[in-house]
């Protein structure tokens, strides 16, 4: 692999020419198509150039080269999310997960699991996510918000958690708007749900 050309590579990703970069990093994987890092690299560009049959395509071809690669297994869940695949996103993240525990990436396996009405192995992944950071306040959003019929009391904690660690979480202002408000506490569930509306006007 031409070392210069990869340097080019780079310096036209660090300078936001990413279509150039992409090409490059072609060229390269062309020349050598052993190399994980390569087509990990073109994955990234291509998904964020929203090419995501190429983006895909790198990532399997990565997990081909590697089969312990968590961040391809990790990305190629993250396009079958957003694909609304969450049966196949969850293979891939417990895949992901299973050669190493990241608590961004059991959120990602979390709201997988539960769009496939796995409930229980999303709440599981969810508080993993929490024994691995404590402070990490999607994680406390995420787990309130699927435990919003069952343990209003838990789910209150969460959100309250989740405000504190980012006052500014508009997701959390407006659940907890909504569970103040079944419960009673209007004057409290009104400054949420404002606050709510104040941080995201387009959340229908």
């Amino acid at each position: 692999m031409s070392q210069e050309r990869f340097s080019e590579a780079i310096r036209l990703e660090e300078a936001g020419y990413l279509e150039g970069a992409l090409a490059i990093y072609r060229q390269l994987a062309a020349d050598v198509p052993h190399t994980r890092n390569l087509f990990l690299r073109i994955g990234r560009l291509a998904q964020e150039l929203e090419l995501t049959s190429e983006a895909e395509q790198a990532f399997q071809r990565a997990v081909e080269i590697d089969g312990r690669c968590a961040l391809a297994l990790q990305a190629l869940g993250t396009l079958a999310l957003d694909q609304s695949e969450y049966g196949r996103a969850a293979a891939y993240l417990q895949r992901a997960r299973e050669i190493e525990e990241d608590p961004g990436r059991l959120i990602l396996l979390g709201v997988a699991l539960r769009n496939s009405g796995r409930e229980q192995e999303a709440e599981e992944a969810y508080r993993r996510a929490l024994q691995l950071d404590e402070y990490y306040e999607e994680a406390h959003f995420n787990l309130g918000a699927l435990l919003r019929d069952e343990r209003p009391d838990e789910v209150r904690a969460h959100m309250e958690r989740a405000l504190e660690l980012d006052p500014d979480y508009a997701p959390a202002h407006r659940e907890l708007g909504y569970l103040l408000w079944a419960g009673g506490t209007s004057d409290q569930a009104e400054r949420h749900l404002r606050k709510a509306v104040e941080l995201a006007p387009g959340d229908p």
